[in-house]
């Protein structure tokens, strides 16, 4: 990396060189001052928001970054929040003051102006450090130029995080992101055969296929009983399953969600499409698959395309939607994003009293809730309402309340507080639709949006509690129990219209959850701020593919709290590897031409 920074420099000397009578050494002299201290100041800042930066998303420094431009304040106080940045800023700039005295020791006289030698013997310095530096630059001698895989040496992934060079990969990423190409992916494989692959594998029963320009548009019968109750969809900010006592978790956050989860129906294998917030909003919402590129489709160019939603289609039966955040519903262009598929009123944190508790993300759950409770009692005709919290996120502020004993939670943290806070708040507002009388005619979908690395064991290449989070639904026509099926949150939507009975058209990727099939078991997955990974989990195995270091597999042991992969790789599978690249082929490919919508024409 250093060797990229010296690099201008190097080309500057040897351009002097060559046309010395056309430049002024003083003037050459003060540019590579300020460019040195310009990259110092750069490098040291990066360096500095690196360790916020790992601390929040448990990665060096990359591309996400760049998605939180648009707020970028919001996105400075929360790092500056989550880690002391006020003595180490404080020492940029000492350092930075200190080193505008020496800048002409710091580029150790490199200028040929400075040096009282032939400009034979300068020209072959300044060769010979050329070629140093573009070894340096390479990374060696071997085969590959230094890439990001070589920093995998060790089982353990901060150690392989440890070897990165933050400044680097923060460049890397950023200049892969310009060149996205999902085209270039998915290349090699047929499409019409990937249609075919993915109608067999999604649940089918009683479906009826329309184009192959739009993959998996059908008219579902799902029964001739209609059901005409209304719909709430909460997505809980950080409810990660690792975290929860249904699933074995000993940290005593979770006491009211576990005794929810006894009057439901809880998927123990639920998996989240990504690592952040706008990925698992977008995939439970409009049951599109993850793709493995930078930016999600919630904010870059694919954001106006039409989706089958759920708000979409639940306008075949005049159903008022709505969706409520306890953040900016301007944060990452939420609101236009919801509002051209579907959604046609909003809450936000900006409608909130002004003297309404709030952290610098929003508002807390409480408040969000009670606000959706209040929109619900006014309702007199079948709704959907989505909800999104956001009190269990940093820095995990939460309002007073005497009603929560945080005395008994295993390990005192501020994370754990506002995570005992969430389940509480879900629970009250559970509480009060039931004495309002609102729950016998609702079905009520509870999902974690994404997880959080393993807490006790760490993973090389994939790591699966990143995205297992919990999936609970309460519905009228519904008996308790546990649902063990491979879900994701794709399969939300079509299992919502199952339950909803009668015919629907719809463009769902994702199954129905309560559909007797048992070979469409499996569950994708890509991970946020990286164009180069996906991964697959059926009931045995989870395949990994690397675009650029190729594919892996694990065998499964499934147990509670955490999902323990098995340390041996397993023989490479053909069969499901294609079915992972057919079903991203065509996934991809009908994202790209703007066919994912539910519109037909005979």
């Amino acid at each position: 990396m250093t060797s990229y920074l010296f690099l201008p420099i190097l080309l500057i000397d040897i351009l002097c060189l060559v046309l010395k009578k056309y430049f002024n050494s003083s003037l050459i002299d003060r540019f590579i001052s300020i460019y040195i201290l310009l990259i110092f100041f750069l490098v040291v800042s990066i360096i500095a928001t690196d360790i916020g930066f790992y601390l929040e998303f448990n990665s060096r420094i990359n591309y996400i970054i760049f998605e939180y431009l648009d707020e970028s304040l919001l996105m400075l106080k929360s790092v500056i929040f989550q880690f002391p940045y006020n003595l180490i800023f404080c020492s940029v700039i000492i350092l930075f003051y200190f080193l505008k005295n020496q800048t002409k020791t710091l580029r150790l006289s490199m200028i040929y102006t400075t040096h009282n030698i032939s400009a034979v013997k300068s020209l072959s310095t300044n060769l010979l450090l050329f070629i140093m530096l573009s070894v340096f630059i390479r990374g060696g001698f071997q085969d590959k130029p230094l890439h990001w895989s070589h920093a995998n040496i060790s089982n353990k992934p901060f150690y392989n995080q440890l070897t990165m060079n933050p400044v680097w990969t923060l460049g890397f990423t950023y200049f892969k992101s310009r060149n996205d190409n999902l085209i270039k992916k998915f290349k090699d494989i047929n499409l019409i055969n990937s249609i075919k692959i993915a109608r067999d594998v999604i649940d089918t029963e009683n479906s009826k296929f329309y184009d192959d320009r739009k993959p998996l548009l059908r008219t579902t019968d799902y029964g001739e009983i209609i059901n005409k109750y209304n719909i709430v969809l909460i997505i809980l900010e950080g409810f990660a399953s690792q975290y929860v006592g249904a699933f074995g978790s000993d940290y005593n956050v979770t006491p009211e969600f576990d005794k929810l989860s006894k009057n439901g129906v809880l998927f123990s294998r639920m998996f989240s499409a990504g690592t952040r917030t706008n990925r698992g909003v977008a995939a439970s919402v409009l049951s599109f698959p993850p793709i493995p590129k930078y930016n999600s489709i919630q904010k870059d160019n694919f954001s106006t395309n039409e989706f089958s939603s759920l708000a979409n289609i639940l306008k075949q039966r005049n159903y008022k939607n709505k969706f409520f955040s306890g953040s900016s519903l301007n944060y990452h262009n939420r609101y236009n994003f919801m509002s051209s598929n579907g959604f046609d009123n909003f809450w936000g944190q900006s409608n909130a009293p002004d003297t309404a508790f709030r952290t610098m993300w929003g508002v807390s759950d409480k408040l969000l809730l009670d606000t959706l409770l209040n929109s619900i009692k006014q309702e007199t005709s079948p709704f959907f309402y989505t909800a999104l919290t956001i009190s269990n996120h940093p820095p995990y502020n939460v309002p007073k309340n005497n009603l929560i004993d945080y005395s008994n939670i295993k390990i005192k943290s501020n994370r754990l507080k506002a995570f005992k806070y969430s389940d509480w708040a879900i629970a009250n507002f559970i509480d009060k639709c039931d004495e309002a009388g609102i729950t016998k005619n609702t079905i009520f979908v509870i999902v974690g949006d994404h997880g959080f690395p393993n807490l006790k064991k760490e993973y090389k290449h994939f790591d699966l509690t990143k995205y297992h989070v919990p999936l609970l639904i309460l519905s009228p026509n519904l008996g308790p129990g546990t649902n063990n099926k491979i879900a994701s949150q794709t399969d939300i939507v079509p299992t919502i219209l199952s339950l909803l009975g009668g015919k629907f058209l719809h463009h769902s990727w994702g199954k129905n959850l309560f559909s007797k099939n048992k070979s469409n078991n499996f569950a994708i997955m890509v991970p946020a701020g990286s164009n180069n990974l996906m991964a697959m989990i059926d009931e045995k195995n989870l395949l990994v593919h690397d675009f650029i270091n190729g594919s892996i597999s694990y065998s499964i042991k499934w147990k509670k709290p955490m999902i323990s992969l098995s340390i041996d790789t397993l023989k490479y599978d053909t069969n499901k590897f294609n079915f992972l690249f057919a079903y991203m082929k065509a996934s991809t490919n009908c994202l790209l031409n703007n066919q994912c919508g539910i519109s037909y024409e005979n």
